[in-house]
């Protein structure tokens, strides 16, 4: 992710840092899906769902981050942070570890995250990723 932003400087839309970031891993003969989403069921009921830049070897959530703007959850007219919005991401994808990437600085920031709840609610609540 810093060799892309050290290429490309800050400025672009999340997008182009997305498709970059793709062929870097690929590049990298990385097992990774992009643009994919993450379902939360609680007894069987749909209780949350998101959608994901990229999941790496099925262990890794990386988040893109392009011009700072927050994030609104229209259902329910919450504004969050991108932070606070990557780590319910990284909650709903059950997934352990997360990165997210922050291109919108002259100076490349990312945060690294753990979901100490990962497999929280196993047999109750089930988590699914696809796409």
């Amino acid at each position: 992710c810093e060799a892309v932003h050290d290429e490309f400087g800050p400025g672009f839309d999340r997008g182009v840092y997305k498709k970059v970031l793709a062929e870097k891993f690929d590049q990298a003969g990385l097992d990774f899906r992009q643009d994919c989403r993450a379902r939360m069921r609680y007894h069987g009921e749909v209780v949350g769902e998101s959608e994901l830049d990229f999941v790496i070897e099925d262990t890794v959530l990386v988040g893109v981050m392009g011009d700072y703007e927050e994030w609104t959850d229209e259902e329910n007219e919450d504004t969050m942070s991108p932070r606070r919005k990557f780590y319910a991401d990284l909650r709903i994808a059950n997934l352990p570890k997360g990165l997210l990437a922050d291109f919108s600085q002259h100076t490349f920031d990312w945060r690294a995250m753990y979901n100490v709840d990962v497999d929280r609610g196993v047999g109750v609540v089930e988590y699914e990723i696809w796409g």
